[in-house]
């Protein structure tokens, strides 16, 4: 009966120690038990735009070129931060390229503004069928497979400083002479961070 009483009281002083001293125990803030502040996320006061382009029927063993202009345009900001998705209606390989030699830049393509508070222009531009006589440096690539494309973006982000090109290749597999549909969707904020 003496060790029931004994560790009946323990607990009661071990409770009241713990009530007086709630509130005085450093805790530690949300940021440091394993929250994930997304880069991209961090960016939202910067101004958000979005450009798209879909080809269709690109034939087997052909490709589609998307190129991304950073360097003869009047962008201001230091950089992009950039979410690039792809899509394709068959199998393809998908191709990112740093430092294309162009000897053209193609047609261009059209951003629009998502940040529907601010109505400031793109700096950065974008052109689809640009001729490269090199493609550059390749920084990855990736397989569409299962005529789905992968999720996170196929390219995952990118941070993209200003003064210099960016293409996209698109690679049909396997379409045959039907030709597959693809698509590029990049997502990107101009900013200086």
């Amino acid at each position: 009966m003496s060790k029931k009483i004994l560790i009946g009281a323990i607990c009661v002083v071990g409770v009241i120690v713990a009530l007086s001293f709630s509130g005085q125990v450093p805790r530690k803030s949300a940021r440091e038990v394993g929250m994930v502040v997304d880069t991209h996320a961090k960016n939202n006061l910067g101004q958000l735009y979005q450009v798209s382009y879909s080809s269709d029927a690109v034939k087997e063993a052909k490709s589609f070129l998307f190129l991304i202009d950073l360097a003869t345009n009047t962008f201001t900001s230091d950089r992009i931060h950039a979410r690039i998705k792809t899509g394709a209606e068959n199998n393809a390989e998908v191709r990112f390229y740093e430092s294309p030699t162009l000897t053209s830049s193609g047609t261009v393509v059209n951003e629009f503004n998502r940040n529907r508070e601010l109505n400031t222009a793109s700096g950065a531009r974008f052109f689809i069928h640009p001729l490269a006589s090199d493609n550059g440096t390749m920084l990855s690539t990736e397989i569409i497979s299962d005529h789905v494309s992968m999720e996170p973006p196929t390219i995952q982000e990118w941070i993209l400083p200003s003064g210099n090109f960016y293409m996209i290749e698109m690679l049909d597999k396997v379409s045959g002479t039907a030709g597959n549909d693809m698509n590029v969707i990049v997502e990107y904020f101009e900013t200086t961070q």
